[in-house]
């Protein structure tokens, strides 16, 4: 497996070395190098499972979360091995109008539009779901905690509890995240977050970045565990996906050893809007296939980000 370059990605991995006993290969870091195995070879990639990635390559397997739709019509075939919850729900990105599959609970403020009902938890907390994932009854606060750290699951549950509630409750129930689903907007949570999880994560040497929203009761931010190279912070990565194994009770995954070999792409070398991309090449579907988009997201109404050139 590939794995992307934060907490969730890494937890992904734990899991599934956990349920099929996948080796990492190597990963994606910055939405545009993509670091391998010095033990495998480059056609090694094309044959993985892609976690916590959305790659747009018709003979890549993927599991992601992002926004890949441009509307509700679209058929993009480089998609056609994703694994995506927006995919299955027909959450796009587009500005205004288009229809989801089903609204749900938080269409009282959607006003017809999909991309409120974007996904808003982990790929870990899709996968747990997935493959019915059975954590046992979660007692400890700090796995409670540490269950919704990943792509801060739980400061979106407080600052958007609609439509998180209706993604746990009506999509994907996974019976600990319904459990714990009242408990995370409250005070004694955050300090477990605080006062256990965080230092835990310092610990194995991954420091704090700035989160974009913060939690309502302590002010905490999110603990994305981002790296650049995996060939200088290997041991780090290590201990994160022990610490990661202990707290669930999974088998320890092995992080490959340094050197890594580096295939590096362009992200981003032309600024397109989807209102462009509609007007140069007629639909979104069109530039993937013309443009050989490797991968890209759809981060709000309007807008792309994508990365081209990486030859595998």
């Amino acid at each position: 497996m590939v794995l992307g370059d934060d907490l969730d990605s890494v937890m992904c991995g734990v899991l599934m070395h956990h349920l099929f006993a996948w080796d990492v290969a190597g990963f994606y870091v910055d939405y545009h190098k993509v670091w391998y195995s010095h033990q495998i070879s480059p056609r090694c990639l094309r044959n993985a499972v892609w976690l916590d990635l959305d790659v747009s390559r018709a003979e890549i397997r993927s599991i992601g979360h992002h926004i890949l739709l441009e509307s509700a019509t679209g058929n993009i075939l480089e998609h056609r091995e994703s694994v995506n919850p927006n995919l299955f729900r027909g959450v796009t990105g587009r500005a205004g109008g288009g229809r989801a599959r089903d609204h749900g609970e938080a269409c009282s403020l959607c006003d017809g539009r999909t991309f409120p009902h974007k996904y808003p938890l982990g790929t870990i907390h899709f996968l747990l779901w997935l493959h019915n994932v059975d954590l046992g009854p979660v007692c400890d606060p700090f796995q409670e905690a540490f269950l919704w750290l990943p792509d801060s699951s739980w400061i979106n549950g407080q600052r958007y509890p609609r439509n998180v509630h209706d993604w746990v409750r009506n999509w994907i129930p996974h019976p600990q995240l319904v459990a714990t689903l009242s408990r995370i907007d409250t005070e004694s949570f955050e300090e477990t977050m605080r006062d256990r999880v965080f230092p835990a994560i310092e610990r194995v040497g991954f420091t704090r970045g700035r989160g974009q929203v913060t939690s309502r009761h302590l002010g905490l931010g999110g603990y994305q565990c981002q790296f650049p190279d995996p060939n200088q912070c290997r041991d780090n990565l290590q201990a994160l996906a022990d610490l990661i194994a202990d707290a669930f009770c999974w088998p320890r995954m092995t992080i490959p050893t340094p050197p890594y070999k580096l295939i590096e792409g362009r992200r981003n070398p032309t600024q397109y809007t989807l209102t462009n991309i509609r007007r140069m090449f007629g639909t979104l579907e069109n530039f993937v296939r013309q443009e050989r988009v490797f991968s890209y997201v759809i981060p709000n109404g309007g807008r792309i980000n994508y990365t081209v050139d990486v030859d595998i």
